[in-house]
């Protein structure tokens, strides 16, 4: 018995050590490839002068810890709304940066590859890296052109990619060049700005603005303190020094290469890759690094975020309110218009147009229109209230709250008056839209196809008693003619004043009324008018049975 228990003891260790050796040994294979691959990575680093800590990130003034904690966040054309830097990808940004500082990473790296895109999106981006706390530094893949020069310039250090390039900064339309009265305007502006971006982060100033100004000159010289000058600024001097280089001729548009970057200064050096090379040149071992990709939610947001999407929810969500208020009782309407508009505010809210101000507006102009259509009639007093607020919260939310609407009346930057103004437009479009479908369907709902229970019909044949008449009132058989249908209906309805029913449903103003065995939407004339309650038909008014309590 004893030696059966050691023999079960020696199998039961020989269990708990075999898979310990073996995950070691698995564990120490990955750490001789990693090491490998290291030491090759260092290898092809060094046969282009690339060695551990020889891109100075210093001198741009980027101090690191030895093992810092990286985030990297693509900057691209595939993470955006319309496939350029737009506000979309100026949230997406927005959001990573502020995880980065709540999480106390210790640097940030742009991985840029874009053509390009709005100005107002890429000061958005560049005034969300200078409030960072954590340094950020620009790796451009393969392109940085137009508006991702831009950004770069906002970045505290940039490195390329071998073959990459960063440059042609000019301002343009979406269908060419800006109309002359406008390109003086524009061209001070962006000189404006990426001088204060070269001056917050040492990068050349007549460099960058060779990339956005077609109108100037830019020569390097002798002059170590004035290396680089545009040819106005050199004309000025009153002793001129020699001129080495020629980088930019007028009527041109500078776009450097990796290698002309890196000799101008521009970009601190060149690293093939994030992994491998660019930690070895800044002379680091990160202790961890985490790609902020895009997430699920945020690409269905992407996808709903278009401004046509959020005009039809907000449609679709008012259509379904006025019919439930027109034929109450199923309650659908209302969710309709609860989830319609729950959706357009979380979309509103997740890109960053509406917020606290805009919500608390729509819910207390909706507590409104429910107080006087279901609890206290106010005779439409709180009901106009209380939708006027709904509009106003529409309309506000379609306007990013990077721009004050203030602005609209104070002026701003053309990029501020150009978001201004698209957000504006849509807001438009979206009440336009709004009064012109409830309109159709109060005054002409008996001819729109599927909305047919909007319009006054009755449900059932059957035969009306009131004043001592008998009334016959049916639909017309199937088939016939729209114009035939409409007269038969209007006949029936001019047949009905003056008879007496009763309330089938609450009538807050609107509900349905039982006649003679048929059922008929209605509306009240005042007043709510509880189910089973006597009434009395007034007359007809847009297709609707006007009645009052007896």
């Amino acid at each position: 018995m004893f030696g059966l228990r050691r023999t079960r003891a020696v199998v039961v260790c020989l269990a708990l050590v075999l898979p310990g050796l073996g995950a070691s040994q698995g564990w120490s294979a990955d750490a001789e490839a990693d090491a490998a691959a290291a030491a090759q990575a260092q290898a092809r680093a060094a046969q282009t002068g690339l060695v551990r800590g020889s891109l100075n990130p210093g001198k741009q003034g980027l101090v690191l810890p030895p093992n810092p904690k990286v985030m990297v966040i693509p900057l691209n054309d595939e993470n955006t709304k319309y496939g350029m830097i737009d506000e979309w990808q100026a949230l997406f940004v927005e959001r990573r940066l502020a995880d980065a500082q709540k999480e106390h990473f210790d640097l940030v790296i742009l991985e840029i590859d874009t053509n390009g895109g709005s100005v107002q999106a890429c000061e958005r981006i560049n005034r969300a890296i200078a409030a960072c706390s954590a340094p950020v530094l620009a790796y451009v893949k393969l392109k940085a052109f137009s508006g991702g020069a831009i950004v770069s310039l906002g970045c505290r250090a940039i490195v390329m990619a071998p073959g990459s390039r960063i440059g042609g900064a000019k301002a343009v339309t979406l269908f060419g060049d800006l109309p002359k009265d406008m390109r003086e305007k524009i061209d001070s502006d962006m000189r404006a700005m990426v001088t204060n971006l070269c001056e917050a982060n040492g990068h050349p100033t007549a460099i960058a603005v060779g990339m956005v100004n077609s109108d100037v000159e830019v020569v390097e010289t002798d002059d170590v303190s004035n290396r680089f000058m545009t040819g106005a600024a050199y004309d000025e001097l009153r002793v001129k020094p020699a001129v080495k280089h020629k980088w930019k001729s007028k009527g041109q548009i500078l776009t450097l290469t990796a290698s002309e970057a890196q000799d101008v200064g521009m970009a601190l050096g060149q690293a093939a890759d994030i992994e491998q090379e660019l930690f070895i040149g800044l002379g680091v071992t990160p202790a961890s690094v985490e790609y902020a990709d895009i997430t699920a939610t945020e690409t269905v947001v992407r996808f709903l975020g278009h401004p046509l999407w959020r005009v039809l929810l907000v449609i679709i969500a008012l259509v379904g309110l006025v019919w439930e208020l027109k034929s109450p009782g199923h309650g659908v309407g209302f969710i309709v218009f609860a989830f319609c508009m729950g959706v357009f505010f979380w979309l509103q809210i997740f890109l960053d147009n509406a917020g606290l101000l805009e919500v608390a507006l729509f819910g207390i102009g909706a507590a409104l229109v429910a107080i006087e259509v279901f609890f206290l009639p106010t005779f439409g007093a709180m009901g106009f209230a209380g939708f006027a607020m709904v509009l106003v919260a529409i309309i506000l939310a379609f306007l990013p709250k990077s721009v004050s609407l203030s602005t609209l009346f104070k002026g701003g930057s053309v990029w501020e008056m150009q978001v201004l103004n698209e957000g504006l437009k849509w807001a438009a479009v979206t009440i336009g839209a709004v009064f012109a479908a409830v309109a159709t369907i109060l005054l002409k709902g008996a001819s729109l196809p599927g909305l047919s229970r909007l319009a006054l019909r009755t449900e059932v044949q059957g035969t009306s008693h009131g004043g001592g008449d008998t009334l016959a009132v049916a639909a017309p058989p199937d088939g016939t003619p729209d114009a035939a249908r409409e007269a038969s209906f209007a006949h029936s309805q001019a047949a009905l004043v003056g008879q007496t029913g009763e309330a089938e449903t609450i009538l807050r103003p609107a509900g349905k009324i039982r006649l003679g065995g048929a059922t008929y939407d209605a509306v009240s004339e005042g007043g709510f008018i509880e189910a089973g309650a006597k009434v009395i038909i007034l007359r007809i008014s847009s297709g609707n049975l006007v009645v009052r309590a007896i």
